[in-house]
């Protein structure tokens, strides 16, 4: 069996715990910088925008996109090429929809012309929910019969959608929008380009503040969650350490993912959650060992245990940290843009999580049980 670290090896990481604290609690200060100077680079989730994924026959430079964008009206464009071969290109700009709320008032009043307001229970158009709205009818209405009078008033229609109850007569009603803009502007500048939508997506404001609230609140209180399981399953005494560690690699790796400037959408968040669990797995592992030492070398003092058991798993957190950076790399420089933020923050999370197992959480236990000792001292001299 293969050992990377043979058995009896005694690296003295208490002796160098001061150090390593003293780097990482700089390195902390300095991801915090970042954060607050640069912020981070959100996607589509979190900023509220239009994104649209777009994918042409052959190469396009990212100037002419650019210039091509802007001219169509969308002057804070986010132009992003996919591949090396420029033929595939994500465009986010900041609006949600293309017609305003005079369009749709037109549409409204075109519907109801045809259709008689005693028949119309509702039209709801809202520009942050992107080139649709929605129509209520009082009775079945055929669907086939709506697009083609909207399309024949002017109106671009691409598809109309039944939703609701079964029971109710309630449509959506998709446009062209954003997406279909700038696919008519790009082939109407480029002669004879073939361009393709592969996808688009949507967010309004509201919905991307909210999501951001809610995936701050979820990391929040997982580390909650971990803190007091750390403090029922082990002791109370290893509880900060979990805590600490677990903010010092969600810091750092936040601090290095705003400085290069990735873009940060649920994706990034769910890597963060998942680093976050790695890290406590590898954690739990270190102090599961330092409390089999407490009973196993009684004659032993603290710092020593601490040693022992940090030695004892290096091997095992050495090996399994490797297995997952070989996967996290190949994802990182083959898995493209949509997963380039998860694989970067499980590669680089990874790296930070063991070192903060070693570093982090093992000696911050160390202190707090000084801590513990100090007032039993004092509480004996009253």
């Amino acid at each position: 069996m293969l050992e990377l670290i043979k058995p009896g090896t005694n690296f003295d990481f208490v002796g160098k715990n001061k150090f390593f604290v003293s780097l990482s609690a700089i390195l902390v200060v300095i991801s915090l910088v970042f954060l607050f100077s640069m912020g981070l680079n959100f996607g589509i989730d979190f900023s509220g925008g239009t994104e649209v994924h777009l994918k042409f026959d052959r190469a396009v430079p990212v100037d002419q996109i650019r210039g091509i964008v802007e001219k169509s009206g969308y002057t804070k464009a986010n132009i992003l090429s996919i591949g090396d071969e420029q033929k595939e290109y994500v465009i986010r700009v900041a609006e949600f929809a293309s017609i305003k709320d005079s369009d749709a008032q037109r549409i409204k009043e075109l519907v109801i012309g045809k259709y008689g307001s005693e028949k119309i229970k509702k039209f709801k158009f809202s520009g942050e929910a992107g080139d649709k709205f929605e129509i209520k009818f009082s009775e079945e209405t055929d669907v086939s019969s709506l697009k083609q009078f909207l399309i024949s008033n002017g109106v671009d229609c691409i598809d109309i959608k039944r939703e609701g109850k079964t029971t109710e007569f309630q449509y959506l009603v998709i446009l062209a929008g954003i997406s279909k803009k700038i696919q008519e502007a790009i082939e109407k500048e480029i002669s004879g380009i073939k361009v393709e939508i592969i996808g688009v997506d949507a967010v309004g404001p509201q919905v991307g503040k909210d999501l951001r609230t809610s995936g701050l609140l979820a990391a929040i209180y997982s580390l909650i969650a971990i803190t007091i399981y750390v403090a029922f399953r082990f002791d109370f005494r290893f509880a900060p350490g979990a805590f600490i560690s677990l903010l010092h690699d969600g810091i750092i790796t936040l601090g290095v993912i705003a400085l290069l400037r990735f873009e940060f959408d649920m994706t990034g968040l769910a890597a963060i959650m998942t680093l976050l669990g790695y890290s406590i797995n590898d954690t739990i592992v270190v102090y599961d060992r330092v409390r089999e030492n407490l009973v196993k070398h009684k004659t032993k003092t603290h710092p020593e245990i601490i040693n022992i058991s940090v030695n004892d798993m290096l091997g095992r957190s050495i090996i399994t940290s490797l297995t997952v950076l070989i996967v996290a790399g190949v994802l990182l420089f083959y898995g493209g843009h949509t997963l380039r933020t998860f694989s970067f923050v499980m590669f680089f999370g990874v790296i930070i999580g063991t070192y903060s197992s070693i570093y982090i959480a093992a000696p911050i236990s160390l202190y707090v049980e000084g801590i513990i000792n100090s007032y039993r001292m004092k509480a004996l001299k009253k």
